[in-house]
């Protein structure tokens, strides 16, 4: 496989070797997500990357409940910029300028598989924090159904899926006849 049909996902990439992989790998023409919850420099990476012609996406922290940083009742009375202004995230690579940050609790009641995977992470990583991006192809709506993603995971550059307890490889998937008039079907957000 060429590198310029590479998707790559690069952990660490906010700093040291992290940092200079996913640069040269951009740099190479692979498409490259580079993460890193615990490093502020993530910001300067990803941009450099855009530069090198990389893309960029939107990506959400997934929290357990117990790690939220929780609100006085002083701060939750403030309104407008002054609430904007309180520091609430310990997460540099998705926390905005205004302080704030894109998280999702997961809740062990509501979501007991998940909520133990982040705390199966948490173990190994010394991090609470996954991170998370929403399921479609630009333009289009969300995934919704099971069959909405393997349409999308079939129409898209995705290597595999993950469904439950299945994992597919696109590799062993039958033959998809694409008809790229789908593409028109949705106008860029």
């Amino acid at each position: 496989m060429k590198i310029n049909e590479m998707r790559i996902i690069v952990t660490g990439a906010a700093s040291g070797m992290g940092k200079h992989f996913a640069l040269s790998l951009c740099k190479g023409g692979a498409k490259v997500a580079a993460m890193d919850v615990n490093e502020e420099g993530l910001k300067d990476v990803a941009v450099a990357a855009s530069d090198l012609g990389g893309e960029l996406r939107t990506y959400v922290a997934n929290v357990a409940s117990d790690k939220c940083i929780p609100m006085s009742d002083e701060q939750s009375s403030l309104f407008g910029i002054d609430k904007l202004n309180i520091p609430r995230s310990q997460i540099p690579a998705v926390t905005h300028v205004d302080y704030s940050a894109r998280i999702q609790t997961v809740h062990q009641h509501t979501n007991p598989r998940f909520y133990q995977l982040l705390d199966c992470f948490e173990k190994k990583t010394d991090c609470p924090v996954l991170i998370n991006t929403s399921f479609n192809v630009r333009g289009e709506p969300i995934v919704a159904t099971p069959e909405d993603a393997y349409r999308c995971f079939m129409r898209s550059e995705m290597d595999y899926l993950a469904l439950e307890n299945i994992l597919l490889a696109k590799t062993d998937q039958p033959h998809w006849e694409d008809d790229a008039r789908w593409k028109e079907e949705f106008s860029l957000d």
